[in-house]
């Protein structure tokens, strides 16, 4: 086992890392700088035997010093299994012993270790936390108490397929899980605690505004796309419709099929190009078998809304489309654009 630490402008408390790393694991340990500003503690981190120290240049983001250190272990140590532990002291010793001894049990698995969020928590941490789960497991399916955690163990025969997820900062993290969750890799979950210096969580470089934004990324970016998807097919609905002037089941099916032609179109390569950057071949394919399935039951809804409960025809369309909104989200997210990495890398 291989202890990753990425650090970027670290203070005294990544030397009590290190102390307590070498003094109660005696494990290998790769620190990252990522480019921070003051070297002065990094010369003492080159002091410790066992320690690899890695430099960024210049500041490129936690997921990107993670990334390097992976490619070190990858490339340089024979090791079955990488853990990733937070410069800030954030993470007891002991937490992170109980994360490994979960490994060496659970070597297919992804261990994460997962916060209580209970006593003196600071705001932005619990708030992050609670909006970013509530999403995870409205897109995924799968409920993770804490999707923030950097405290995370996984087998190196995992790592070609780690360094392919999309992201160089926080948003890495967050990435990382959704795409082990697509892949069918398990997840299990250590309780941990969590010290914060205070309630700022001032150790922490976590830009609010920023990271954020990274973090919810490509929520946001499906969000707007199935918007702008959703418009096309709604105005070209109104005007099959008035074209038509008509309200009988078949009318409203062929209406709705024309007006899901074009919008699906829209929607395919906004969602292949733009938003999950697919690279998986024959997407066209599975997406077309999605937009059917779609199709039907939402024409069925709609025309038992119209004709059976006598809703008006443009507000049935609203409701219908916001219905089945998630559900698109989930099935494209994890099956229509999502590589096969775990046919490769799933031993």
């Amino acid at each position: 086992m291989t202890i990753i630490v990425p650090a970027y402008n670290p203070d005294e408390h990544l030397i009590g890392v290190l102390d307590d790393i070498k003094r109660k694991l005696n494990l290998n340990v790769i620190v990252v700088d990522d480019g921070s500003n003051d070297k002065k503690i990094f010369d003492r981190v080159k002091q410790y035997k066992n320690v690899t120290l890695l430099t960024h240049d210049i500041n490129k983001g936690k997921g990107k010093a993670m990334k390097t250190a992976m490619e070190y272990v990858y490339k340089n140590i024979d090791d079955d299994g990488i853990v990733f532990v937070d410069a800030d002291g954030q993470h007891k010793i002991e937490d992170v012993k109980k994360i490994i001894d979960c490994f060496d049990k659970n070597k297919n698995d992804l261990i994460i270790g997962v916060r209580k969020f209970k006593g003196k928590v600071p705001l932005k941490s619990r708030l992050g936390n609670n909006i970013t789960k509530f999403l995870f497991s409205v897109f995924t399916l799968k409920k993770i108490s804490d999707t923030q955690t950097g405290l995370r163990a996984i087998n190196t025969k995992y790592i070609p397929f780690l360094l392919k997820i999309e992201g160089n900062r926080y948003e890495y993290e967050m990435n990382m899980l959704l795409s082990v969750v697509g892949n069918r890799i398990n997840i299990i979950e250590i309780p941990i605690e969590t010290v914060y210096e205070d309630m700022q969580n001032s150790t922490s470089h976590f830009r609010a505004f920023r990271d954020s934004f990274l973090v919810y990324k490509t929520f946001l970016k499906f969000m707007g796309s199935g918007l702008l998807s959703f418009l096309v097919d709604y105005i070209a609905f109104i005007l099959f419709i008035k074209l038509f002037n008509n309200n009988v089941p078949l009318i409203v099916f062929m209406c709705n099929i024309f007006a899901r032609l074009i919008s699906g179109t829209v929607n395919y390569n906004l969602n292949k190009h733009f938003v999950f950057r697919s690279s998986k071949e024959k997407t066209l394919k599975d997406y077309i078998i999605l937009s059917v399935i779609i199709i039907l039951i939402n024409s069925f809804i709609l025309n038992l809304f119209i004709n059976t409960f006598k809703i008006n025809a443009y507000l049935s369309k609203f409701v219908v489309e916001t219905i089945l909104f998630v559900l698109n989200f989930i099935i494209e997210k994890n099956i229509v654009f999502s590589c096969k990495w775990r046919k490769i890398w799933r031993l």
